[in-house]
């Protein structure tokens, strides 16, 4: 056996120089490392002395991935977790408005642990870690100090269409990649991997949709337990996938969903726990029927009569059997629109109608304002952060939250009349910052005209809230006729460059003399 071991070491450095003079590139052995698996330390050594390389030892990484590491242990994160450091630690969140932090952490920090959360199920301690750093940028911290959260972070997550701003969850983000190895298993089964798959982990008495051991450890392993995360939300693995019928060679009579609301065994199982070969195909069944024990009870035989029933209505046909992801429109897994279908377990909340020509931050700030998670006096003082009076340093009239500083105060009672006037609209009139951000839907207006309406109250509760910082900051004078006529200016620029209406005149907007 020795000998052989070491034939097959030179063999090996045989072939590589063979590759070498083939295409050019030449193996860098000081580069190079040999594992040994059931092997003697021994003879790990004196065979790498052979090739004139490294020992390697296990768990190592190969593409970036770990290898022989148990991923269930949050120090085989540290990776993830330190790139999420190092990443946010390039950008200085008080340097970047609450828009540009929401399109960071969309656009690059989500996609950081993407390789990861391709492969394996990370464990809770990781995905609150990881949350954690996300929310602290959000609201301008670091992972030194952090900043008040205003708003509950499952809320901030949560997506747009229940009052969310969508950054999305990255438990689910790591439930849906996952989930995607359920169905290649399914849809890939002549593939090498797969065929490597049910040697291990299938055998006689296995019942499970995908195959596994309970008591092999691993990735697989881990992989399938995610199967329990979607079961929290009533969605079990086994009514994500339904075979069509082809040849019948690849599904499972009893334990693959085919027909009906479900798979057989979970249907007739009385009649199931007689099944002499649990894993027969269709093909098999339709032939012929096989028990331990012949059906006696009555139960068992009207169970018997409906299987006959059915099998009398299977054709069988020459092409393969195929597989159908049932939460999409074209039966084809994806990864989007499983996050989709997990976002509709989020907790409601009232949707913000997004204003599509302000910016980012602009909206954000309207976002918080509909739900009073502003910083105004009244907000500080709950929060302990003001032990100071709350009254309103616009007008001194009243105690400072958002209703009050952008409906009832003086300063904005008289702006919305000089909108409405400049509108030629009913007077503006609200209860709530949410009836007045929607009050553009009631407005006696063509449609695009109540688009810039809505945009227009939007800039003026932005108007009011820098002014009033401002002031309190700055020690600036309130002015109103400034106030308003910054935002025409705004409104103005937002409408001729994000809605794309070149012909539009700052000369006609003033006047709101605008056609569609």
């Amino acid at each position: 056996m020795r000998d052989w071991e070491e034939n097959s070491i030179r063999n090996i450095i045989r072939l590589m120089r063979c590759f070498h003079c083939i295409s050019g590139l030449k193996i860098s052995y000081s580069k190079t490392n040999l594992f040994g698996i059931g092997v003697g330390e021994n003879e790990i050594f004196q065979m790498a002395s052979l090739i004139n390389c490294k020992v390697g030892k296990f768990p190592c990484k190969y593409l970036g991935v770990p290898v022989g590491a148990n991923m269930n242990q949050i120090r085989h994160w540290k990776c993830i977790i330190d790139c999420f450091k190092n990443r946010l630690s390039l950008w200085k969140s008080k340097a970047l408005s609450s828009g540009g932090r929401l399109t960071l952490l969309k656009a690059s920090l989500d996609s950081l642990p993407l390789y990861f959360f391709s492969l394996f199920k990370a464990p809770q301690g990781v995905l609150d870690k990881l949350e954690s750093l996300r929310r602290r940028f959000f609201w301008g911290g670091n992972e030194e100090k952090s900043k008040t959260a205003w708003v509950c972070w499952d809320r901030v997550i949560g997506p747009m269409n229940k009052g969310g701003l969508g950054l999305g969850s990255l438990k689910d983000m790591n439930l849906s990649l996952i989930s995607k190895w359920w169905w290649r298993f399914k849809h890939e089964s002549d593939s090498l991997w797969c065929k490597t798959i049910k040697a291990i982990h299938l055998h006689a008495y296995s019942a499970s949709y995908i195959p596994v051991r309970e008591g092999i450890s691993g990735t697989w392993n881990n992989i399938i337990r995610a199967g329990k995360e979607f079961q929290n939300y009533n969605l079990p693995v086994q009514n994500m996938m339904k075979g069509i019928v082809g040849d019948g060679r690849e599904i499972r009579f009893w334990l693959d969903w085919w027909t009906g609301d479900g798979p057989l065994k979970e249907c007739f199982p009385d009649l199931y726990g007689l099944e002499r070969h649990k894993h027969a195909t269709l093909k098999d069944r339709i032939e012929e029927l096989e028990w331990r024990v012949n059906p006696s009870s009555s139960i068992q035989l009207d169970q018997l009569q409906q299987i006959e029933q059915l099998r009398r209505t299977i054709r069988l046909g020459n092409n393969n059997d195929k597989w159908v992801w049932m939460y999409s429109d074209d039966g084809v897994f994806s990864v989007t629109l499983t996050r989709k279908m997990l976002n509709r377990f989020a907790i409601p909340f009232y949707p913000y109608d997004w204003v599509k020509w302000a910016p980012k931050k602009v909206n954000i700030f309207g976002w918080r304002g509909e739900q009073d998670r502003l910083a105004t006096m009244v907000g500080l003082k709950k929060r302990g952060i003001l032990p100071n009076s709350s009254v309103c340093k616009l007008c001194g009239d009243r105690e400072e939250d958002a209703d009050h500083l952008f409906i009832g105060c003086y300063v904005a009672a008289v702006l919305w009349q000089k909108v409405s006037s400049w509108c030629n609209i009913q007077q503006i009139y609200a209860h709530s910052m949410k009836d007045l951000l929607s009050f553009y839907k009631t407005a006696q207006l063509d449609e695009h005209k109540r688009s810039y309406v809505q945009t227009i109250i939007l800039a003026t509760c932005w108007g009011i809230w820098k002014a009033r910082n401002d002031g309190i900051f700055k020690g600036k004078h309130v002015n109103i006729d400034g106030i308003f006529g910054e935002m025409q200016a705004t409104t103005f620029l937002w409408i001729k460059n994000r809605a794309k209406r070149t012909n539009l005149v700052l000369r006609s907007w003033v006047k709101f003399d605008i056609t569609n």
